[in-house]
């Protein structure tokens, strides 16, 4: 069977809903749902009920290669106002959806309206080109709102550009907790670019088909500086182990317990600062991260940020040098 959505399309859309910690079967109870599209439940395996997402794997409904329609009809009920009352996740899923879809020549278009909420399919595009159409991946901002970059980075004055660790690494982990938020950590990871720091985003370095667990684990492996952007939802998803924000939690914990070890060397220990932009903090961080100084960026308070840049650049204020003792004579 030929469909247009590709298998790495669809894994892409699903893996996106895991990280951001939506559930599939919004307000309704699972076989609710799925008796809207199945009918007879025994049709399916139930396959993995341990994994709250199993239902994207299940090889009896078997989303990943089902026809496209199939898979439409999935997604639209996904966005039905008897199934999901949060607006929120409605547009957050939306987003999603059409991200993904688009470039293959469909769009999750409004069809009709219930209590005056609306009702949604995935119509084809009108207009669409003839030749297959090729998805448009992420790519990181060449032009960010503060300061130009060029296309291609050039190296610090005075060194070759050869070696990696010319530029500090950092990986910012967050929540997904609504359009504006993510709109606010894009902007804040460009702006931390263009001062000089090579930042590890799932925005432009997450793309359709990848890995999302190996994304996570090397991203906080191989960068010396995690950046957790906290607010209650961080909070609650990092405590719960919920969405990417949960399975950071994990690791982070596990490199805080790590760099208490005595045979970590201080070149081998991670920088876990911690960014406070909302809620009160005791509500906004995790217990790991309570006590530790943080970054106070709920208003944008430049030098707060060049508090944290300074950080990452290891260009913190030195302490003078201790002069002589005094003459007491």
């Amino acid at each position: 069977m030929f469909n247009d959505i590709p298998k790495d399309v669809r894994t892409a859309i699903f893996d996106e809903i895991r990280i951001a910690g939506i559930s599939w079967h919004g307000d309704l109870p699972e076989p609710d749902f799925l008796g809207r599209i199945y009918g007879d439940l025994s049709c399916l395996s139930w396959n993995g009920l341990e994994d709250p997402y199993w239902i994207f794997s299940d090889y009896e409904a078997d989303l990943l290669n089902c026809s496209d329609s199939e898979l439409f009809r999935f997604l639209s009920l996904m966005l039905h106002p008897a199934v999901r009352s949060s607006y929120t996740e409605r547009g957050a899923l939306l987003e999603i959806f059409n991200r993904h879809l688009e470039p293959y020549g469909y769009r999750m278009t409004e069809e009709s309206a219930i209590g005056g909420k609306p009702t949604y399919a995935v119509e084809p595009i009108e207009d669409v080109a003839e030749e297959e159409a090729v998805p448009q991946e992420i790519t990181r901002p060449e032009e960010p709102k503060e300061v130009v970059l060029p296309a291609k980075r050039e190296p610090k004055p005075g060194t070759t550009g050869e070696h990696e660790d010319e530029y500090p690494k950092a990986f910012i982990s967050y929540s997904w907790d609504s359009e504006d938020h993510k709109a606010w950590v894009r902007s804040l990871a460009e702006r931390l670019v263009g001062q000089g720091v090579d930042v590890v985003l799932d925005h432009w370095d997450l793309g359709p088909g990848k890995d999302i667990a190996v994304f996570i684990e090397r991203s906080i492996r191989e960068n010396k500086f995690i950046l957790a952007v906290c607010t209650p939802n961080y909070k609650i998803k990092s405590e719960n182990r919920e969405g990417g924000a949960g399975y950071e939690g994990t690791i982070i914990t596990g490199e805080i317990f790590k760099s208490s070890t005595p045979e970590m060397t201080e070149e081998m220990k991670k920088q876990i600062i911690p960014i406070w932009r909302e809620g009160e903090w005791e509500d906004a961080a995790p217990p790991w991260l309570v006590t530790k100084d943080r970054i106070d960026l709920r208003e944008d308070d430049d030098a707060q940020f060049e508090r944290m840049l300074r950080a990452i650049h290891d260009m913190l204020p030195k302490r003078p040098p201790i002069g002589p003792k005094p003459n007491f004579d």
